[in-house]
Order: structure tokens, then sequence, then C-alpha cells
């Protein structure tokens, strides 16, 4: 293409990296921002090292959000670079407020990638009715964000939809791209054969699973109440891995009750997450009540391409209940409801044949429809059909 991209990403994962790897070939230039340190990067890609994002609380998150942001316009400002395009997403919330400026003081065109819909999972989390016209006036630079995009990219159908009726007027389709794993770096492990089950003596143990994010959005109360109804299952055990605010819900819960059948780890280094993340039997994916239309949690496709059944907790029709049932990876269950998510774990590790199914189709969906050549090549064709166009919107 010959062309110059800038990528604007505060917390990096893993899978988005690849993909922007994959992309930054088919430009002369392509600078990607960050807040995630990294030592060295595939291909032409070059990393600029900026403030990283902080989750332990809300204000730190928020803190770490604007400081991320006013690094970027500086940046920009002292190396009066020209870009072509630039590519955002929703990390920080606030960074496609940065596109939107670069768009109209520079004209740079902007494809906007969509993880999570902002305001509305802090607003939802009922934490912050005083901020309510700072959430007014989010939701109305958000219109102008969505209508100046080139392109608008989301996870689900049903976050499209959320986004749609947010932005009655927008001119031109949402696109649809799913996150993915890589099924080459994860996969099944034997618990016998993984040591990090032998580190933490799971080997012998029906490990339900929750790995990721523990913050805003995610139900982790119902997980912790059914793990209170199931501690008399002395062979099963509740595995949380992650970061955030519910990490410490998790560590005063387990003091509280006193309970043994909950382990409870911080983040793991990338080099282990492929072994924590294959020691689960079940793995849980939780959407918090009334954000369900406002996320996918990336961790699915993770424990999928680990071989892992699936319960996810969530309410109504949603992108994660959707992705559960079309692809029969395991069981849906509604949020709060304690006792129905103990009796679908029970049932699954009751039930040999249908636990093994539901992993088999999990790792099979991965290899077939979500993975790393098959989402790049969707994110690619849209690049290039942007340039072909020119660059306008309703590509």
């Amino acid at each position: 293409m010959n062309r110059r991209l800038l990528i604007i990403n505060q917390a990096l994962n893993l899978s988005f990296l690849k993909i922007v790897e994959k992309l930054a070939y088919d430009f002369e230039d392509c600078i990607l921002i960050t807040g995630s340190y990294l030592d060295s990067v595939k291909g032409q890609l070059r990393i600029v090292h900026a403030p990283p994002h902080n989750p332990s609380s809300i204000v730190s998150r928020f803190k770490s959000w604007i400081q991320f942001t006013l690094f970027v316009l500086n940046w920009v400002r002292k190396n009066k670079l020209s870009f072509d395009l630039v590519f955002v997403n929703t990390n920080p919330p606030i960074a496609p407020f940065l596109a939107l400026f670069f768009k109209k003081i520079k004209d740079w065109p902007y494809i906007l990638l969509v993880w999570d819909i902002y305001p509305d999972i802090v607003e939802r989390s009922n934490r912050f009715k005083v901020f309510k016209p700072l959430f007014i006036l989010w939701r109305w630079i958000n219109g102008r964000v969505y209508k100046n995009a080139s392109v608008v990219i989301t996870l689900g159908e049903k976050m499209a939809l959320t986004i749609r009726r947010q932005v009655p007027r927008l001119q031109f389709d949402i696109k649809i791209i799913p996150n993915y794993s890589d099924p080459m770096r994860i996969k099944p492990i034997l618990k016998e054969e993984n040591w990090f089950a032998k580190r933490y003596n799971l080997t012998d143990k029906f490990v339900v699973l929750y790995s990721g994010k523990m913050g805003l959005g995610h139900d982790i109360e119902t997980i912790l109440k059914a793990a209170k109804l199931l501690a008399l299952y002395k062979d099963i055990i509740f595995l949380f891995i992650g970061q955030g605010p519910g990490y410490n819900l998790v560590q005063e819960f387990m003091k509280r009750e006193n309970l043994q059948n909950i382990l409870l780890l911080p983040l793991q280094p990338e080099e282990v997450f492929p072994f924590s993340i294959a020691v689960g039997d079940v793995g849980i994916v939780s959407i918090q009540k009334g954000m369900e239309n406002l996320m996918m949690p990336s961790k699915l496709y993770d424990m999928m391409a680990a071989g892992l059944a699936i319960i996810g907790i969530s309410e109504g029709e949603n992108d994660l209940r959707d992705t559960i049932e079309r692809y029969n990876v395991g069981i849906n269950e509604p949020s709060g409801d304690a006792i129905l998510l103990t009796k679908s774990i029970i049932s699954l590790k009751s039930k040999a044949d249908l636990l093994n199914y539901y992993k088999q189709n999990a790792r099979k969906a991965i290899i077939i429809n979500f993975n790393l050549n098959n989402i790049c090549k969707i994110y690619r064709n849209i690049f290039i059909s942007l340039f072909q166009r020119g660059g306008e919107n309703n590509v």
C-alpha cells in the first residue's frame, strides 16, 4: 500500500499484537503507540511506549486513560508526522476521541474497533450516577466519533445493534469481526503432563476456571456463590486467575467464608498462560446483568482453544450466548442464579460424554472459524477496500 498507519492501543494483548504485526506488512510505515511494554515485535511494526494502563481501581483507570491520551497528543505534536490512516480501539475508552480530533484537525481518516461500549459499561455499574452529565456528553461525542469513522468494527451482531440504536443515522454498515485464539499456542494439555496443574495440585481436581479481567461488567459474585454451594465437593476447585477490582472481591470472599475450594492467582506471564488456561475442565465466561450487549469477553476464545467446556453467565440474547449455542461448546446460565450454575457444573462433571462433546466442539471451532489467519484476512480486506475507495465512508 505504501502508506503510513498509526495504531493507538493502551493495554495491548497478544492477539491484537499479532493482527497489527501482520497488517504492518501492507504499509510503508506502521507505528503502534501503546502502554504495554514490548521487547520486540515482528516485521515492520514500530513501537512507541506510552503511559501504561492501571486497572487497580476506577480512579487509577481514569487517570491512566488521561495520561495516555495526553501522551499521544504530545507525541503527534512533537514528531510532526503525517498518517494516511489511524486504527484506534476502545482501549482506553477515550482513545476514539483522539481519532476524531486527528480527523478534524489533520484530516486523517480512521478505523474504529469497538471492543467494549462506553460509557454504558461504567454507567451501568451503578457506582457513578453523579457523573450522569459526563455520560451524556460522552455519548454525544461518541455519536460524532462513529459518524466520522471510515469504518466501524465490533465483535458481535448484538454489539453492532447496540451501536446502531445509539447512532441511528449511521450511514454505513458496522463490520463484525470476532476475536480469535491461536490454536498452535493454546491447546489442550493433559493435567498429568501440565506442570502448572502439578504445581498447584490440580491433577486430580475438576477445575472450574475463571481467567482474565476481573473488572466492570464481569459477574464474579455468582461464581463465588456457586463455589460456596459446592464447598463439600472436595474434588471440585474454582480457580480464579486475573487482575482488576474483582481480584479483591474474591480475596475477601475467601477470607470471610473460609472456603478451601477456591484458588486465587494473579495474572500469569505470557509464557505461563498456555499452561494455566489449559488446566481447566470448565471455563466460565461471565457478563454482569445489564451489560450483555456492551461487550464480548475475549477470554472465551482462549478457553475454547484450550479445549474447555464453556459455561456462560449472561441474560437474554447476546453475542456470548449466541456463540456458545451456535458452536455447541457449552451452556449459558442467567446472571445471579448460583443454583443453576452449580447444577450445570455438577452435570458436566458427572456426564463425561457431554463434557468431552463440548470440549471437542470448542477446539474445533477455533481451528476452523476463530483462528489468526481467518481473522487477519477479514481485517486486511477491510483495509484494502478502504484505500481502494479513497478512505471515504460507506466502505
